[in-house]
């Protein structure tokens, strides 16, 4: 049987699944003062326990069920181990968000508390039209 235990503490200051290539939450809000998003990772697992453990079953020639049995019948029930594995981590962080605001370019902004400006889009038109640009 193996056992091991884990203390961690991981701290970011955009943490994310996505890359921020592909829009997803790994932006820096304010690169000017980007130490002030310093704070516990998205990822923050700070206790993991594992364990895993391989049993053999007392069945076969030598062992306590089937103790007398021929080749054949220990050949198919003899020999046979049952394995377990179990991990115990503690949760994630979460937040309480305070609204649902976005960019207004449907970025992928993680942070609640910004808000945003209003604005007015443009009014979706199709076609081949140098006119179709603009306002």
């Amino acid at each position: 049987m193996d056992f091991n235990y884990t203390l961690s503490h991981s701290l970011d200051d955009a943490s994310g699944l996505q890359n921020s290539g592909g829009y997803g939450a790994a932006f820096i809000l304010n690169p000017i003062r980007q130490r002030d998003w310093y704070a516990d990772s998205d990822f923050d697992i700070r206790h993991v326990i594992n364990m895993n453990a391989v049993w053999q079953l007392p069945i076969g020639r030598g062992r306590w069920l089937l103790n007398g049995a021929n080749k054949w019948v220990n050949g198919i029930l003899g020999g046979w181990q049952v394995s377990g594995i179990y991990r115990w981590n503690s949760g994630l962080p979460i937040g309480a968000p305070s609204d649902d605001v976005r960019w207004a370019t449907n970025w992928n902004v993680q942070s609640y508390n910004v808000r945003l400006k209003s604005f007015t889009a443009c009014p979706t038109k199709s076609g081949t039209s140098p006119k179709l640009f603009g306002c």
